[in-house]
């Protein structure tokens, strides 16, 4: 998904055909670009989205914003805005990746519903971070892709990939059930009280959800092969 170059829908070229018809404000450049301010679509999934076992992978390019003090929330300092099946409380597997100037500044990866509370992140409590820098390095940096990819087992085991290696293994919780589910793209969901926060500042490309585990080493070779930017033919 997202081998588009222009226009408003990117086509899933599985079997399903959940196609996002209102993939609006975004720009294209090998991949969608969102702005952070108001670009994101959704398409309506098959509720057993929700059911683990799940994978979901993107490849993001974040890009430096100055939004991490505009309001307070749990999910500090981002939520999952990259791409998720979030439902205003119900919650939802999804990831994001930001990298803020203002405030303390910094970087975080963030991944829904896995695991409890972390923190302190700038002197807070904050769940769903699962972690501010990868392989304790300098942490994540703007204008660099990064392949980023989230298991969920039905038992619940969970595991976060960052370049196709391990970044943290975790344990996931149960959703509630739903009788649809909406899958967003370079948005949280359409909850208005996380303002900006809610947007994905930069691009996504070659997006992949998948209903089973995808292996370590089923990962780290779709991280060896690279960002598809043509999709396979639609099925």
């Amino acid at each position: 998904m997202l081998d588009e170059t222009a226009g408003a829908t990117a086509k899933d070229s599985s079997s399903h055909h959940y196609d996002i018809t209102n993939l609006t404000g975004v720009t294209w450049s090998q991949g969608a670009v969102f702005d952070g301010v108001s670009c994101g679509g959704s398409a309506s999934v098959d509720p057993s989205y929700r059911v683990p076992p799940v994978t979901i992978s993107a490849w993001l390019t974040p890009q430096a914003r100055a939004d991490e003090t505009a309001n307070q929330y749990v999910l500090v300092p981002f939520p999952t805005n990259a791409v998720g099946d979030d439902l205003p409380g119900a919650f939802g597997y999804g990831i994001g990746l930001n990298v803020w100037t203002d405030g303390n500044g910094g970087s975080a990866l963030s991944a829904e519903d896995l695991d409890t509370c972390h923190g302190p992140i700038n002197g807070t409590v904050t769940c769903d971070i699962k972690g501010t820098q990868p392989d304790g390095g300098a942490g994540f940096a703007a204008d660099r892709e990064y392949f980023v990819s989230v298991t969920v087992e039905a038992s619940l085991a969970a595991a976060i990939y960052v370049d196709g290696a391990p970044f943290q293994t975790t344990t996931a919780a149960p959703l509630a059930t739903s009788a649809e589910t909406t899958l967003y793209l370079g948005r949280h969901n359409d909850d208005l009280g996380y303002a900006s926060k809610r947007f994905f500042s930069g691009r996504i490309r070659d997006v992949r959800v998948y209903k089973r585990e995808l292996g370590a080493d089923e990962l780290a070779q779709l991280y060896a092969n690279g960002p598809t930017t043509t999709a396979p033919a639609r099925q």
